[in-house]
């Protein structure tokens, strides 16, 4: 026994032994590192899919989902600070993939119908499913196709081109009055010709813009490093969204900015003919429309959103598909008291629904069945329907209040058994 010890007392004493049974504990703090990384690799992967890009560039339609792309989209502490994985499928859109075994109702639109800031749940798209479902175990499936940028003209080319295989029974194509005008004008896929009707335009994409995109995709491999940058980005943000708020402009500037914007680029466009693509995914409020109605560009957006809107229902009425259209007013119109508002002294043409009601005018010219959501919404308190300040996109509550407002709609008119589309 007292061998033993010495044996033992020996080993520690020596210092081979000591050298070993150290490298031993260090190779396995190294190896238990390794596994805790690997496993929150895997996690990061799987639940926080750090700087994802979920949009990629398109030759014909611009720009589009990523098909099988994952992204977190973080609320702001105003907007209550949490945090929504949106999720990409396969085919390219956000919820289930199309059922074969389902009739379809297509639902066209840009970020307010995408809703990447939305659980899927609880999107526009989905309760207008659970709704047209009602107590039957198996509805229609309201498919949605709406990408965040979209304009009306992206989303009738997309329409062109799959609605023969989808073979919806109704096609319902939102606007949103806010910015989609000016979609219009700085995606430049077409433009009016001599007889102001609607023409095809051959665009190219700025290079400055085809490296944005690229660069969004050369993300480090390693989630855990996005996460470090991901922090270090957000508190430089942080510091400099700070001071951007000391030195902000009042809401009324914005609306000045706006308009100045809204003027440049159809000014670069269809007075000087720039046919690049500069732009796609910051959008600003129709500022010329809304407050300088009778201005050369706020009249040609108009014609051109007349003639797209058009186009589209052309495409429907050729195979004897209904198609409906969701007016969606912007929260600067509507909401009292909204982070930026207009300042009616100075633009006394403006008007809260005068935009909303250039789309109604445009449904009611071709006989077109809407949904103008203006009323129903400035009645039922609009600031309960949109989220605050730095996101002016409708939250679940609105989706839910015009999902309703549509479904009814629909039901009482009976659109989809009077439908023969695609049965």
């Amino acid at each position: 026994m007292q061998s033993e010890r010495a044996s033992i007392q020996s080993d520690k004493n020596n210092p081979n032994v000591r050298k070993q049974r150290l490298l031993g504990n260090f190779l396995l703090l190294g190896c238990s590192v390794l596994v805790g990384l690997f496993i929150g690799e895997l996690l990061l992967r799987h639940y926080y899919p750090i700087g994802e890009a979920i949009l990629q560039l398109d030759q014909r339609y611009l720009h589009r989902f990523r098909p099988n792309s994952r992204q977190i989209y973080r609320f702001s502490v105003a907007n209550g600070g949490k945090k929504v994985l949106t999720v990409i499928n396969a085919e390219g859109r956000r919820g289930d993939l199309v059922s074969r075994r389902r009739p379809h109702v297509l639902v066209y639109g840009d970020s307010y119908i995408s809703s990447s800031f939305t659980q899927v749940s609880d999107t526009f798209v989905s309760q207008l499913e659970q709704r047209l479902k009602g107590d039957h175990s198996l509805g229609p499936q309201v498919v949605n196709c709406g990408v965040s940028g979209y304009g009306p003209d992206q989303e009738s080319l997309v329409l062109e081109d799959e609605i023969d295989t989808l073979k919806p029974q109704l096609v319902i194509v939102s606007i949103y009055s806010g910015n989609d005008f000016g979609d219009l004008i700085r995606d430049k896929i077409y433009k009016l010709d001599d007889q102001l009707q609607l023409e095809d335009n051959h665009y190219t994409i700025d290079p400055s813009l085809v490296s944005a995109f690229a660069a969004s995709e050369q993300l480090p491999r390693l989630y855990s490093v996005r996460l470090l940058q991901n922090v270090w980005e957000r508190t430089r943000a942080h510091f400099a969204q700070t001071q951007a708020h000391r030195d902000s402009q009042t809401g009324k500037d914005y609306m000045d900015v706006w308009l100045r914007e809204s003027r440049v680029e159809y000014e670069d466009y269809i007075i000087n003919g720039d046919n690049s693509v500069h732009n796609l995914l910051e959008d600003h409020y129709d500022a010329d429309v809304s407050l300088d109605p009778n201005s050369e560009s706020a009249r040609y957006k108009r014609l051109l959103m007349d003639r797209v809107i058009e186009k589209m229902q052309k495409v429907t009425a050729a195979r004897s598909i209904p198609m409906i259209l969701v007016i969606i007013p912007a929260p600067f119109d509507i909401v009292d008291n909204y982070a930026v508002t207009v300042d009616t002294h100075k633009y006394p043409e403006y008007r809260r629904s005068g935009l909303t009601d250039i789309i109604e005018q445009i449904a009611l010219q071709h006989r077109l069945p809407y949904v103008n959501l203006f009323t129903p919404f400035r009645e039922h308190g609009a600031g309960s329907l949109y989220y605050v300040e730095d996101n002016d996109h409708w939250n679940p509550e609105g989706q839910k209040l015009a999902a309703g407002l549509v479904a009814d709609y629909i039901m009482q008119r009976h659109v989809l058994d009077a439908s023969t589309g695609a049965r």
